[in-house]
């Protein structure tokens, strides 16, 4: 029997220390979510400093550096200019002045929260000046005699228990007197510690308007580049049906593979649609299925020539910045001769950039400035998203003489590198 007393006991002390619930009598129940008295308080308190402390602006633990720092440099100064330059040890008390702006410092450290909460409900640019200068001036003052009264306590205290100045009623008087300098040089302080809250709440308001410019800014970028690129969708879908079109009377089978490869085109152009940029490599194969429409049409009157190197092959470029070009070609090479005519898709690393060239050799054109600057949608299309883009980092350069065909250059800036496997 005693041996099972001792196992009863030992198991109620660790359930005890598990639970932190004391057994209860038979058919009583526990209340859920019942903590035991000390655990609760000790979990309430640091709850309780825990929200006090998030409402600082400043992060508490460069808040109490920093305290320490201007602690550290005061007492420095102190003992420099009453030690004249460390020559008279003797003449600085450590006792007296040390612990003095330690307890300042560290005090207003600990005030910081609640004293920004005042300064956010009761800001100094508020209109009227006197609705909030009333509440903080009443409020500020009532603070800075607590403030005064705990430090002298403590120093106080501290003087006692070092032995250095043991209390004695008498000092009472000199303590009170006293008392009314120190208020209002705290009560400076104060003020000075409402300008500085409110700076940094000013700067927080900038940041955060400057912050939300910028999302704004790039929302509305983002939707102009998908503007953009959806102006191209129905550009190419209609050359393409009008190909469709052509061929139908003459060769149905054909016209069925233009459609097959239509239908490959467009499940690429909708996996692609939300990327604002893409891998060169993937940007040819969307054009390359382009190109096999084309190809159907003009049968071997077309060549595709590619030279992709690998080291430019994984580049991010936008979606959609080739096809265009590859018209430009088609419409003032195929479209204006009955010869066969070549396009070589290009790209290479130059000076920190990637040059991408489509040129061709068909008829050129004799106005490239006016074609240039006027051009049809797919040129401009790509011109306003380099920009949009790069800014005047991404560049496009076109190129022609009569009989020479058509070489268009883009400049992708480096800074859009490729984009790791992983």
């Amino acid at each position: 029997m005693g041996t099972r007393m001792d196992g009863n006991i030992a198991q109620r002390s660790v359930n005890w220390g598990r639970n932190a619930v004391p057994d209860l009598p038979d058919g009583a129940t526990a209340k859920p979510g019942k903590v035991a008295g000390p655990a609760r308080i000790k979990a309430m308190i640091a709850n309780a400093f825990n929200a006090y402390f998030r409402r600082s602006p400043i992060p508490m633990r460069a808040v109490f550096l920093a305290a320490a720092l201007l602690s550290a440099l005061y007492v420095f100064t102190s003992f420099i200019g009453r030690t004249h330059l460390g020559t008279d040890m003797a003449a600085f008390d450590w006792w007296m002045q040390a612990p003095i702006p330690f307890l300042n410092f560290f005090t207003w450290a600990l005030l910081l929260p609640l004293v920004n909460g005042w300064a956010r409900r009761w800001p100094l640019n508020a209109r009227p000046f006197l609705g909030s200068f009333v509440p903080l001036f009443a409020l500020g003052l009532l603070l800075c005699i607590l403030h005064e009264s705990f430090t002298n306590t403590i120093f106080l205290l501290i003087l006692d228990n070092s032995g250095r100045m043991p209390w004695n009623p008498g000092m009472l008087q000199g303590v009170l007197l006293s008392l009314p300098a120190g208020v209002v040089q705290r009560f400076m302080e104060y003020w000075l510690l409402l300008v500085l809250l409110r700076y940094v709440e000013t700067h927080r308001q900038v940041r955060a308007e400057r912050t939300r410019i910028l999302q704004l800014q790039n929302e509305l970028q983002t939707s102009r580049l998908l503007a953009l690129k959806k102006q191209l969708q129905p550009h190419f879908l209609f050359n393409t049906l009008n190909t469709v079109s052509a061929l139908m009377d003459v060769d149905a089978k054909s016209a069925r593979t233009v459609l097959s490869r239509l239908g490959q085109l467009l499940r690429s152009a909708l996996d692609e649609e939300r990327r604002e940029t893409i891998p060169l490599i993937s940007e040819v194969d969307h054009t390359s299925y382009y190109l096999g429409i084309e190809t159907i049409r003009f049968k071997d009157r077309l060549n595709v020539y590619y030279d992709i190197p690998s080291d430019c092959q994984q580049v991010q470029v936008p979606g959609m910045i080739l096809q265009p070009l590859v018209e430009n070609s088609i419409k003032h090479g195929l479209d204006a001769t009955s010869d066969a005519v070549s396009i070589h898709i290009s790209a290479q690393r130059e000076n920190g950039s990637v040059k991408i060239q489509v040129s061709d050799d068909g008829k050129g054109c004799t106005d490239v400035e006016h074609l240039s600057n006027s051009g049809g949608i797919g040129l401009r299309n790509v011109r306003e998203r380099l920009g949009l883009l790069y800014g005047d980092s991404g560049r496009m350069k076109l190129e022609s003489s009569p009989g020479g065909g058509f070489r268009t250059t883009l400049w992708i800036p480096g800074a859009q590198r490729e984009q790791s496997a992983a």
